[in-house]
């Protein structure tokens, strides 16, 4: 039993609720919040506190969910409803008392101290109930008589030491077998037959069965079975007591025919039976047979309990005092008590008491729940009525042949403005009829039944009524229902002014919408979404595209979000893929696909979703924007990458080339040994071819180094040069796949920028390459051919290879449209290739059959005729030596440029910025000055700006090495000193001819801004 006793008040602060505090504090109750905490047990008492202001079915709630916690001993409800019917409804939700306030709040202290000694005496017996079960659970296991128990399957759970003795077994070797598995074949079998007769008694008792015992023997027993369910009716557990029979067969075989014979007859009749001492306490009980399902606990449980135990304590006294005044007569005497059920219902029994010798008495209890429970309904039904014609808005009405009303009630009179009653004796004609007359009444004294709505002076009624007849048939009046419907028809009319509003915002809405059913079938969508998906208004029906199975739903995990939506979730996507095949569009293949941003609402009635709209917004373009931004600053990395690899490599192959220069020169001055001159001069031959070739690769690097953010700068350009070059850097795709054959024309040079057309061209040979079947690498061709056209100049990319489907020319140029597997391209390298062609003025078309290859055709606008900005960039003259200052960070570089040109000029190496202008500083002067741009610490332009603050003449004599352009600054600075730069690694003429160059002054200044 708990320490003490606690309380708990469900309900708000209120005056109410402070004086019931303070009285269950003067009963001796312990109040724990509304939620008792955790280390707290749950409370004895619970109360629900029912204020004037609550919403009462908020009070009926709160007692469900305290009767249905196990551990609240009591639930009492304090209401300021004095309503029978709501106080009625508290008892139906499980209140064992009731306080009506303020009306019982003088009593309040007596009743809670009695519900206090309840209290204390209910949790009493529980804690003694819960210590007999867990000493009847020891004694079980251990119990020398044989004893067993199984579950619903019939498999063994526990059996005791006398069970295990009896037979012989271990517990291990029975435990989760079937008890009859160890019976004879005959026990078997009638065990197995009996199962549907004990389940439905609950009880069997006297049966005997052959046991098999482990060596072999037999062990006949008598067997009492109990089986044991939860309040629903589910059988738990099936429990047996075996009595060794060996010794005692015979007397034990009477006595249980005998007891058997008795069960029968008790079991026949139809109430409960108990034999009790006179001080109540039970020594026998039965079922009754029409009793069984209400009882509380299996009635054999009951013998040896007090009926104070029983019955409710108010009655006890009653009880016993009636024992009392029938011992020694012949009297009957009869009560009537109420308890509860197992479900919690509560029941009515009718009790007889009679006198049995010795002081005993005979208790006999019969269910009369039904009984009042029909008394009560009629009663409910006749509250109901009369609540319905105080408060609906209905008229009851009743008229004779001839018209007169002899019966008329209901609220709805007020609204006709008749008290009820005022209208009997009157004429029905003499009311205010509708233009088309009284239907409600001609009809029904006119013998057919009418329903339908008429106004009544100005008050619409929606009628029902029938003719009165008499024994012959005859109709002698009629009788009607009469609702007041004015209001309901107001709601109707606004709620189709609602429809016809929600429907216009549907049509007109500017974002798109669709409207899926529960089922996932498309119901409608908006004018503005077949705008979007190219439909037109009759070409989408209902129906013909599901959410949930669409494969490129389940494809894309779009039908989990439908599903989500359809379990009441608002759900958001972004950027989904939808296919316009699915629809039947209208729009060109070019638009077979669009992206959507969508937000999923279910369409709610109570728990069910009764539909789910979709509102779509079209994102189309600005995903292709973003995903050609996110390839921009892709190619942009990549070009920073070639960018800072060919720096890398061109410093070291700038004095490599120039050493192998030197020596190759140096050898040929030499007496020719023909053992070793031709070798040696091959060998050298071989090595400038090598080094040679590593520089034009790394310049071809240099083509696509320009990030694709920066401005394209246009001018005359050399279109088989960016061929060669696009063969140059693709080479490793069309070597072992297919030859290259050109056909070049004479064509000028076009007006474009040599990065983009090298982007174009490198795509379109690799297409072309990937085009080719798998057959032999001679059967694969690739052509290219220039052509003059007007003032344009025509590049085609022909190939021989699998071709192109006519129904997917038209979306190539596409954004994102491939026919690559996943992850083998994002379907944007012909789409950018069309935007750089038409960005510099041409045209990108294709041509192809298929199986027979594929004609990709650039057009380009050619460039008017300019000077080369290198023209005249010759040597001065040998006999000139012009004094040069050259700065380059890698050593190297010097020696070889010192080495190779040491003879036509005066060279002064420096190894930075820094060393140069201590030099000029220091008064040194200087016909030419070159510099490598690409330095550590401070660069070749900010040099540059240096020495024209030093000395301004020196704008026109400044030269420029790179190996290449890594940073913006030089990317920039670069455009604006082309003619006066060299690119690592150099050929020596050149640099000899920019030298001398300098040196005359006749090279412009560098544009300013």
């Amino acid at each position: 039993m708990r320490s003490r006793l606690t309380a708990s008040i469900l309900g708000r602060s209120s005056p109410s609720r402070a004086s019931l505090e303070a009285e269950l504090r003067a009963a001796g109750f312990v109040l724990l919040p509304n939620e008792a905490p955790a280390e707290i047990d749950a409370p004895s008492l619970c109360v629900v506190l029912d204020l004037e202001g609550d919403d009462p079915a908020a009070a009926l709630d709160a007692c469900r969910a305290a009767r249905a916690r196990e551990s609240t001993t009591a639930l009492a409800a304090a209401t300021e409803r004095d309503v029978d019917a709501h106080l009625r409804a508290l008892v139906d939700a499980g209140a064992d008392e009731l306080f009506v306030l303020p009306h019982d709040a003088p009593r309040l202290g007596p009743r809670l101290a009695a519900l206090r000694r309840r209290i204390e005496t209910t949790e009493r017996i529980l804690d003694e109930k819960r210590d007999v079960e867990r000493r009847h659970e020891h004694l079980y296991e251990h119990a020398p008589i044989i004893l067993h128990s199984i579950d619903a399957e019939g498999r063994l759970v526990s059996v005791s030491d006398g069970w295990l003795d009896a037979l012989g077994y271990d517990r291990a070797e029975v435990l989760g077998r079937r008890s009859v598995d160890f019976m004879t074949e005959a026990s078997r079998a009638h065990a197995l037959a009996r199962i549907p007769e004990l389940f439905r008694r609950g009880v069997g008792r006297g049966s005997r069965y052959e046991f098999v015992r482990k060596d072999g023997s037999l062990l006949e027993v008598v067997m009492t079975v109990l089986v044991e369910r939860d309040a629903a009716g589910k059988i738990l557990r099936t429990f047996a007591v075996s009595t060794d029979l060996s010794e005692i067969r015979e007397a034990e075989r009477a006595l249980a025919q005998a007891n058997d014979e008795l069960h029968t007859l008790l079991s026949a009749f139809p109430d409960n039976i108990f034999r009790v001492t006179e001080d109540g306490t039970v020594l026998e009980a039965h079922f009754g047979r029409l009793q069984r399902r209400r009882s509380v606990e299996a009635l054999p449980a009951l013998v040896g309990k007090n009926l104070a135990e029983i019955l409710q304590p108010l009655r006890t006294p009653e009880v016993l005092d009636a024992i009392t005044k029938v011992r020694g007569t012949t009297d009957i005497a009869a009560l009537d008590y109420e308890t509860r059920g197992t479900d919690g219902a509560p029941m009515f029994r009718e009790i007889r008491i009679a006198a049995l010798p010795h002081g005993e008495a005979l208790i006999l209890s019969r269910d009369v729940t039904d009984l009042r429970q029909s008394e009560a309904l009629l009663r409910e039904h006749e509250a109901r009525l009369h609540a319905l014609l105080d408060h609906a808005p209905v008229v009851l009405w009743a008229v004779e042949r001839d018209g007169t009303i002899t019966f008329a009630e209901g609220k709805g009179l007020a609204h006709l403005g008749f008290q009820p009653g005022e209208l009997v004796g009157t004429s029905v004609f003499n009311l205010p009829s509708a233009p088309g007359g009284s239907p409600q009444v001609d009809e029904p004294l006119a013998g057919r039944v009418y329903k339908g709505e008429v106004p009544v002076g100005g008050v619409w009624f929606e009628h029902a009524s029938w003719p009165l007849r008499d024994a012959s048939g005859e109709v002698i009046g009629a009788i009607g229902v009469s609702t007041d419907i004015t209001e309901r028809r107001r709601v109707e009319r606004a709620l189709r002014d609602s429809e016809q509003l929600a429907q216009a915002v549907f049509e007109n809405a500017p974002v798109g919408i669709q409207i899926f059913g529960p089922d996932g079938l498309s119901l409608r969508m908006n004018e503005a979404h077949r705008r979007q998906l190219g439909l037109a208004s009759t070409t989408f029906g209902v129906g013909q595209f599901n959410a949930l199975t669409d494969p490129l739903h389940v494809e894309t995990g779009m039908d989990v979000c439908f599903a989500r939506a359809y379990a009441g979730e608002v759900v958001e996507m972004h950027g989904q893929d939808v296919n316009l095949d699915v629809y039947g569009s209208a729009w060109s293949s070019s638009r077979a696909r669009l992206v959507f941003d969508t937000i999923l609402f279910p369409l709610r009635d109570g728990d069910e979703t009764r539909a789910v709209v979709a509102f779509c917004r079209d994102v189309t373009e600005r995903r292709h924007a973003e995903a050609r931004l996110l390839l921009a600053d892709r190619l942009a990395s990549l070009g920073t990458m070639a960018a800072g690899v060919a720096h890398e490599i061109n410093n070291p192959l700038s004095f490599v080339l120039a050493n192998l220069e030197f020596v190759a020169g140096a050898l040929r001055t030499l007496p020719p040994d023909a053992a070793t001159y031709e070798a040696a001069t091959q060998a050298l031959d071989e090595a400038l071819e090598g080094a040679r070739r590593m520089r034009a690769i790394v310049r071809d690097m240099g083509t696509f180094s320009r990030a694709d953010g920066e401005p394209a700068e246009c001018g005359p350009i050399d279109v088989h040069g960016v061929l060669d070059k696009a063969i140059r850097m693709t080479h490793h795709a069309l070597r072992h796949r297919t030859r290259v054959t050109r056909a070049y024309g004479d064509v000028p040079a076009v007006l474009g920028n040599e990065p983009r057309l090298g982007q174009v061209f490198v795509n379109l040979l690799a297409n072309a390459a990937q085009a080719m079947p798998d057959r032999p690498e001679s059967e694969n061709e690739i052509r290219l051919v220039t052509r003059s056209l007007d003032r344009r100049v025509v590049i085609e990319v022909v190939d021989n290879g699998v071709g192109i489907p006519l129904e997917l020319v038209s979306r190539i140029f596409d954004p994102f449209f491939t026919t690559k597997p996943v992850g083998e391209g994002m379907g944007l390298g012909l789409s950018v290739c069309h935007s750089i062609v038409t960005a510099l003025g041409g045209e990108l078309s294709v041509e192809s059959t298929t199986g027979a290859g594929s004609t990709f055709r650039v057009i380009l606008p050619a460039a008017d005729p300019a000077k080369n900005p290198r023209e005249g960039l010759r040597p001065a003259g040998r006999g000139d030596r012009p004094r040069v200052l050259f700065v380059d960070d890698e050593p190297y570089v010097c020696a070889a440029v010192r080495r190779v040109l040491g003879r036509d000029m005066d060279l002064v190496c420096a190894s930075g910025s820094e060393e140069a202008l201590e030099l000029v500083r220091g008064g040194a002067r200087f016909d030419v000055v070159l510099c490598d741009l690409m330095m550590p610490g401070t660069s070749g332009v900010a040099l540059y700006t240096s020495l024209l603050a030093l000395d301004p003449a020196l704008d026109r004599r400044v030269g420029f090495l790179t190996g290449g352009a890594c940073t913006d600054e030089v990317r920039s600075f670069v455009g604006d000193v082309a003619d006066r730069l060299l690119y690592k690694p150099f050929e020596s003429e050149a640099f000899r001819a920019l030298v001398f160059a300098l040196a005359s002054g006749s090279m412009p200044p560098r544009p300013v801004g």
